[in-house]
């Protein structure tokens, strides 16, 4: 079953198109990566599908429901309760500790969910430290669950591993494997990062706004 739907999907910037009659299927339970060097359209097409922005051609199918067509409130509900979001910065809030930072994803309340993603992803340890305490692959995995913990339907990272050394974007990307195993969470990944792709079930090569997949 389909989890996105893009039919004839372009997006353009003035004269410009960053993506150009795109047309894609992504299934639910899968973990793509959507591969290409900058500049190729990759956030763009992150963007539409997190549905803040919308194409200039085109329509997009999230759980059969036109999200080009859909109001803001819709969207505004989809992005709450069904979308996982990860960047390269993190966001994690200074001020908060990591569980009070985890806590502000838990729209759900549900703590033993909260619980076993916590051990899972090894954080336990780290509940009272504060974001400037930890390692850039400790901020991650917090970055990781805070989006996790309302039980999405997708995660969707945008170069999560950017800032990370080898050994911990290896760690982080195994975590994810392994979610997407544990919970058929669907995830997609753009990165310019051929590394990323090796565990992914299939990668949508970009550049110049047009796609290929495998």
């Amino acid at each position: 079953m389909d989890l996105y739907k893009l039919e004839n999907v372009s997006k353009a910037y003035g004269n410009f198109y960053a993506l150009k009659n795109i047309n894609l299927r992504i299934k639910k339970g899968e973990f793509v990566v959507v591969l290409g060097p900058s500049g190729s359209g990759k956030s763009t097409l992150l963007n539409l599908l997190f549905g803040i922005t919308k194409p200039t051609n085109g329509n997009i199918w999230f759980n059969d429901k036109n999200i080009v067509t859909e109001n803001k409130e819709f969207l505004r509900k989809m992005r709450l309760n069904d979308i996982g979001f990860i960047n390269q910065d993190y966001n994690l809030i200074p001020t908060l500790n990591v569980f009070e930072n985890i806590e502000l994803g838990d729209n759900k309340k549900n703590s033993l969910k909260k619980e076993e993603l916590i051990n899972l992803l090894g954080l336990k340890k780290h509940l009272k430290k504060y974001p400037y305490q930890l390692s850039g692959g400790e901020k991650a995995l917090v970055c990781i669950l805070r989006a996790l913990i309302k039980n999405p339907q997708v995660l969707i990272g945008d170069e999560i591993t950017k800032p990370l050394d080898v050994n911990n974007s290896r760690h982080v990307l195994n975590i994810l494997k392994k979610i997407n195993q544990t919970y058929h969470t669907s995830i997609i990944i753009v990165t310019h990062d051929k590394f990323i792709a090796s565990l992914a079930s299939r990668v949508i090569y970009l550049k110049n706004g047009l796609i290929n997949t495998n």
